[in-house]
């Protein structure tokens, strides 16, 4: 009887003891790889790189990146990053890639990997250089700009003054379509035979509130490239450096957007 007991006691801690050791290490793996995919939200582009931004993870460590090898035909690591983004260099231009990335938490020394987020595809900028005769003008410090400096991106540029009820009324349609395209279309509002101090250019961009960049013709260059001897007169390249549009007459905010749509 008693050596029943015993046995009967033996068998019961031997599996109390396999069921601590079966469960914790399994509960603590589950716990650990249930980090979710981060959401890749951005990615910003030029001739031969491309900068990731993704949505932080919740108990991440970090972050690894995975670009696609087309001769693996699979994902291979490209590299890690402690923060919410990644530069990725070394790309051709004007191809496209695509990209996953995982979070990972460290737990005894050893990195332990999450979900990986779903594919993201983003082409690199083409080397597009300018099919047009190139002008040098000044910002309001004085600084030369060319427009040959924004090629690879749809430019704007604009012929103005402050004398021109034409130009003026267009204006606040500019700026509209501005601030829509920023970051995405270079603006040149180029004014013409006026002076930044003298003639209350600055005042008046301040006055009206208009956010789009200003430069100034002082050299006459623009006038002498593209000038026709009336304004307003609108330009619209598109990103492979080729004049689609030279017009004098003033645009609607939807003309203006139609002709963008279009150099993009």
């Amino acid at each position: 009887m008693r050596k029943n007991v015993f046995r009967t006691v033996g068998i019961m801690l031997l599996g109390f003891a396999f069921l601590l050791v079966g469960l914790v290490p399994v509960t603590t793996l589950k716990a650990e790889t249930q980090l979710n995919a981060p959401k890749i939200k951005s990615a910003k582009t030029s001739t031969g790189s491309v900068i990731l931004k993704w949505k932080k993870v919740s108990g991440a460590s970090g972050y690894k990146v995975y670009k696609f090898d087309s001769s693996k035909n699979s994902y291979v690591e490209y590299g890690e990053s402690l923060k919410t983004k990644c530069k990725i260099t070394g790309l051709e231009s004007g191809k496209t890639y695509k990209f996953k990335v995982s979070a990972y938490t460290v737990s005894g020394g050893k990195k332990i990997e999450g979900k990986q987020s779903k594919v993201y595809e983003v082409k690199t900028n083409k080397k597009a250089k300018l099919n047009c005769s190139d002008f040098m003008v000044y910002d309001g410090d004085g600084k030369t700009h060319n427009l040959s400096d924004y090629v690879g991106k749809p430019i704007v540029v604009n012929m103005w003054a402050t004398w021109c009820p034409p130009c003026c009324s267009e204006l606040p349609e500019f700026d509209e379509v501005y601030k829509e395209y920023k970051g995405k279309v270079q603006f040149m509002m180029v004014n013409v035979e006026e002076s930044y101090e003298a003639d209350g250019v600055k005042d008046f961009i301040k006055d009206n509130g208009y956010s789009f960049p200003v430069f100034y013709d002082w050299d006459y260059i623009m006038e002498y490239t593209y000038g026709t001897g009336y304004i307003p007169t609108t330009l619209v390249i598109n990103s492979d450096g080729d004049i689609i549009y030279n017009e004098v007459g003033t645009l609607s905010a939807d003309s203006l957007i139609s002709l963008i749509e279009e150099a993009m």
